[in-house]
């Protein structure tokens, strides 16, 4: 099967300053274009150089590197919003994608009609969107809001109308940026789902973060781009050594040029194992959505595979505020799992969960080996809620107990 995506070559230049057919430009060269004087070209800035990569459909790939190194640019010219200067750009499918906030409102438009009027930018007829619209208003949540102008929408109220619209367009190509940072966590939460929701559908997602928790927590392939330049590409595990490596000034070399950089790392498919359901249980057994801090907390993890895993590892990191708070691992805690063998489930249990109240989300990683090959990914895809203890000092209740001595005092032992 073709890929879905395909950069061959490509280069991006952009000019620095006014440019030359500016207002401004034209106006201060005036002189010495009547002098018949040579004029000077604006100083260029290469966004990218010679990049080509591939992606299978149904993959979800990273992009990861610092400010400038391309990122956005890549997924602008993946939009269309740009074209390469050079080189060839190759998609197959629908696109739809979350790069700027607001981009494509038009803020004297109400909520209703900026969803009619994106949605058909976007590809989809008349006809789906009106089968459709009540999905996208209850995902974005935005339903008293409808009949107002967006130019009156908080930046979560763009993010949430913009990404139900993308999401509902049922692309084969999601593209998204940082602007997920800008919702709550519980909104995260929902896109998240929604996007390995996609994923399961086949859909091709293409993920843009500084957060390498989230990149590796939701992408099995990354590219590492460094001043326009591929540096590295493989797993996201690789990936992110080689970003770190590079930031803590271990490679001070940057490529001046595709030509010179190092050989992408290798590439391994995701295996077919797949997360089936995630529920929590208390005490008693019984199956709940919160659970008061310091209780006992079980999750239950059911899966399939589609071939025998014989040496499984499985990841539950808790997350509050888009911060990773805990985590647990078989791996770090050397409990050898069990081979998965078609269906089956995998038990956490948690004997006291100490966590300040507030909601987390949790994301649930399923790898092989030692290799830390990923199977199974779920990032941000579940959520609990965890309450204050009655009559409880401060957010989080130590373990402990109190003694007191039997013995009495002697009379020298007082002090007056």
């Amino acid at each position: 099967m073709p890929p879905v995506i395909e950069f061959t070559q490509v280069s991006k230049r952009y000019a620095l300053g006014c440019g030359v057919r500016s207002l401004r430009s034209v106006l201060t060269t005036f002189p010495r274009r009547l002098l018949h004087q040579p004029i000077e070209p604006p100083p260029v800035h290469w966004a990218l150089r010679d990049l080509s990569f591939t992606v299978e459909a149904g993959t979800s790939l990273g992009l990861l590197g610092h400010n400038g190194a391309g990122k956005t640019t890549v997924l602008k010219l993946l939009s269309g919003i740009t074209t390469p200067t050079s080189g060839r750009v190759s998609l197959s499918g629908r696109v739809a994608s979350l790069i700027e906030l607001g981009a494509g409102f038009h803020p004297e438009m109400t909520g209703r009609e900026n969803i009619y009027m994106n949605a058909l930018i976007m590809g989809m007829t008349r006809s789906e969107v009106e089968q459709r619209f009540e999905s996208i208003v209850d995902f974005a949540e935005i339903e008293q809001y409808l009949d107002s102008p967006v130019k009156h929408y908080s930046s979560g109220m763009y993010v949430r109308l913009a990404f139900a619209i993308a999401a509902h367009l049922e692309p084969d190509i999601l593209l998204v940026d940082e602007v997920l940072a800008v919702g709550d966590v519980r909104f995260r939460t929902k896109c998240y789902r929604r996007m390995v929701d996609l994923r399961r559908r086949g859909a091709t997602i293409v993920f843009v973060s500084h957060n390498i928790v989230q990149v590796r927590d939701t992408c099995e392939r990354s590219l590492l781009l460094w001043q326009g330049n591929l540096l590295a590409e493989g797993r996201t595990d690789d990936v992110i050594t080689a970003y770190l490596q590079k930031l803590q000034g271990l490679d001070q070399s940057p490529p001046a040029d595709a030509a010179s950089a190092p050989p992408p790392l290798s590439t391994e498919e995701s295996e077919p194992v797949s997360i089936q359901s995630v529920r929590f249980y208390n005490r008693a057994g019984h199956i709940i959505d919160h659970v008061v801090s310091g209780e006992p907390l079980s999750i239950q993890i059911d899966y399939q595979a589609q071939r025998p895993v014989q040496a499984p590892v499985v990841h539950v990191d808790f997350y509050h505020d888009g911060m990773l708070y805990s985590g647990c691992s078989s791996e770090y805690d050397a409990f050898p799992l069990q081979p998965l063998r078609s269906r089956g489930g995998i038990v956490l249990e948690l004997d006291s969960l100490h966590l300040p109240p507030g909601i987390y989300s949790l994301s649930i990683v399923i790898g092989e080996g030692h290799s830390h090959r990923i199977l199974a990914i779920e990032h941000h895809t579940y959520m609990v809620e965890v309450t204050r203890r009655p009559n409880s000092r401060g957010e989080i209740r130590l373990p402990h107990r109190w003694r007191q001595s039997d013995h009495q005092l002697a009379n020298e032992d007082l002090i007056l």
